[in-house]
């Protein structure tokens, strides 16, 4: 037996701009990457359908489309799901300004050639019936420049240089030019595209990303803290937050605003708040009052809920700022305490409803004694999961207890043996109305049974959406009238209509299932059912449907279908009534006869009245 008592283990404290945040529509890309990133480290599982339509099938973002930042946007969208990331990161290694990944290979067509050649810095290309490929060697320059010479080729030239990482290939060079420098990009910087001009934030997002993938961008960093422009607030917050540069965590102190928020530039040129910036500078300068001045001032500009009710400033402020928020599960356990009478085995319910917003895994630990249906399952936000828990009384301890785990924390739900007697105990507030765990029903084919089955609420609050739901193969055999209820008070008892073979059709066979109940709080309760039809088929007469008032009570008066053998019964003595009920008459006609015979010896002949008449009848019939 277990007390009826529920623990509530977490309410949650995240920001309300989530809720917000996963109600808008995601108008662009950014917006759409950007907002996946938040929801779903925080648990709100957003779907992913747009997402995955967006990529590209080298893994790029967005499709046909593809640039740099988009993808980097993309990427971190990717690291908070259960999507894989390989495609992504490799793509954006491949486009970043390197030689150190991938293979670089020079082609040159020139159809009115048989065999000649063309020069590319100290590399002889040799053309052959118009054609010369050769795979590069680069040197380790940060700008490699090579010279192409086709001059002593008659008749039109085409040039390619391509770059080919993990089966993606681009053409970085193309040209019809003999002459020409064919500049390459070694610095590790990014471009708005695939191994195009260096864009500073471009690169700013794209190492960002990879950083956060654990992917190293030593080698780009160092790029990034040559080529920072003074006076962007955007490049000094990145900066910081990616590399700890320490010109740049200085230069936010000196140009931060006394509201606490930054400007898009210095804080000389420009005095408006901007958002994106100060999300990300509040980052960077994480435990420091500065940042601390920051987040103040972005919790008062949220509190409306959102941010300037902008999905993409409201997407950067959770994403940066409020980084380690959790909607942690909110879970309600029940029962918080199990109490046992000594030499018992009771089957107990162990229900947890998550109240919160985040979808959790639960594990469970078990004692001595203690086994359960499920040890681990996930449990999606306001839904409950319940597992039924036998237990042995003879092997419980006075340590015993059912540890409930989620996340970083637990919860011990203690099992004690009560001593002397026990006066009020609840297994569970909801129960049917039968001692019985397993309700058995044989029948015949051609037979039906129905009757109530009673459930009560034995609790002292109110119970709502009440349901009911028939298992395995039951379904085939039995049918009820309602399967739902708005509510049940406390003491409260409600009845539902079953019918066993309702059709008289059942195939001959063993049906078996559950009989399930359950609440919006999450009680629920079961019963086993199995009903046996006959596999021998015997004829019946028509006769009444067995009824019982309480189909699974313990006493049940039933009108069962006469049988054939009971037929046969009836018929044999039926006929020895009817054999009786004939000699009888006889006897009484033949005394009349007799009797008239004797007055007519005395009084001689005279008119026959009615009742002679009819007694002359009925003799004439008997005679015949």
């Amino acid at each position: 037996m277990e007390s009826s008592a529920t623990k509530t283990i977490f309410v949650n404290n995240a920001h309300p701009a989530y809720k917000w945040l996963n109600e808008q529509q995601k108008k662009t890309p950014k917006e759409l990457y950007l907002s996946t990133a938040v929801l779903s480290r925080v648990g709100l599982n957003p779907s992913l359908d747009s997402l995955i339509s967006q990529q590209d099938p080298s893994g790029c973002f967005p499709k046909d489309a593809c640039n740099n930042k988009d993808t980097a946007l993309a990427l971190l969208a990717l690291k908070e799901t259960t999507l894989d990331t390989t495609k992504t990161i490799n793509w954006l290694l491949g486009s970043q300004n390197s030689i150190e990944n991938g293979l670089w290979q020079i082609k040159i067509e020139a159809p009115s050639i048989s065999n000649s050649s063309c020069n590319l810095g100290s590399d002889k290309i040799d053309i052959s019936n118009g054609l010369g490929i050769k795979n590069l060697q680069l040197p380790q320059d940060e700008i490699i420049q090579l010279s192409l010479n086709c001059t002593v080729l008659d008749g039109t030239v085409s040039t390619q240089l391509s770059h080919t990482y993990l089966g993606n290939a681009y053409i970085i060079y193309s040209s019809t030019k003999k002459e020409d420098i064919i500049k390459i990009n070694n610095n590790g910087c990014f471009g708005v595209n695939y191994k195009s001009d260096c864009d500073y934030e471009s690169t700013l997002y794209s190492v960002y990303s990879l950083k956060q993938n654990n992917v190293d961008v030593k080698k780009s960093i160092a790029w990034l803290e040559k080529n920072y422009n003074e006076i962007y607030s955007l490049h000094h917050a990145f900066l910081s937050l990616i590399s700890g540069f320490s010109y740049s965590k200085n230069w936010l102190i000196n140009n931060q605003r006394n509201n606490g928020a930054w400007s898009n530039i210095s804080l000389i040129s420009n005095k408006s708040d901007d958002i994106i910036i100060t999300s990300i500078a509040s980052a960077a300068l994480i435990n420091t009052k500065y940042g601390g001045n920051a987040l103040n001032f972005l919790k008062d500009k949220g509190k409306g809920g959102s941010w300037s009710n902008d999905v993409l400033e409201t997407a950067y402020a959770l994403y940066f700022s409020f980084a380690e928020d959790k909607l942690k599960a909110s879970l309600s356990i029940r029962p918080a305490l199990i109490s046992l009478l000594p030499e018992t085995k009771p089957t107990l319910i162990l229900s947890i409803t998550n109240k919160g917003a985040a979808s959790t895994p639960v594990s469970i630990n078990l004692p001595t004694g203690v086994s359960i249906t499920r040890s681990s399952l996930t449990i999606n936000p306001k839904e409950t999961a319940s597992v039924f828990v036998d237990i042995d009384s003879k092997k419980i301890t006075q340590n015993s207890k059912i540890t409930v785990n989620y996340g970083d924390k637990s919860y011990n739900i203690p099992i004690l043996i009560a001593s002397g007697e026990i006066k009020t105990f609840t297994t569970n507030p909801l129960r049917f109305l039968t001692d019985k765990s397993t309700a058995t029903f044989t029948i015949n084919p051609s037979e039906s049974k129905e009757g109530s089955i009673n459930f009560k609420n034995f609790g002292d609050v109110r119970l709502n959406n009440i349901k009911l739901e028939l298992t395995g193969e039951l379904t085939r055999v039995v049918s009820l009238d309602k399967t739902s209820f708005t509510s049940i008070e406390p003491n409260e008892t409600k009845s539902i209509f079953a019918r066993i073979n309702k059709n008289n059709d059942a195939l001959p066979g063993f049906y078996s299932g559950e009989l399930i109940i359950n609440s919006s709080e999450g009680i629920s309760n079961r019963i086993s059912l199995e009903v046996n039809v006959n596999t021998e088929i015997k004829p019946i007469t028509a006769g009444p449907v067995e009824k019982t008032t309480n189909l699974l009570g313990e006493e049940q008066i039933l009108v069962f279908n006469a049988t054939v053998e009971e037929e046969e019964e009836q018929k044999s003595t039926g006929g020895g009534v009817l054999i009786l009920l004939i000699v009888v008459i006889l006897l009484i006609v033949l005394s009349l006869v007799i009797w008239g015979k004797i007055k007519k010896k005395k009084a001689g002949p005279k008119q026959l009245s009615q009742t002679d008449v009819f007694k002359k009848s009925l003799e004439g019939k008997l005679r015949r």
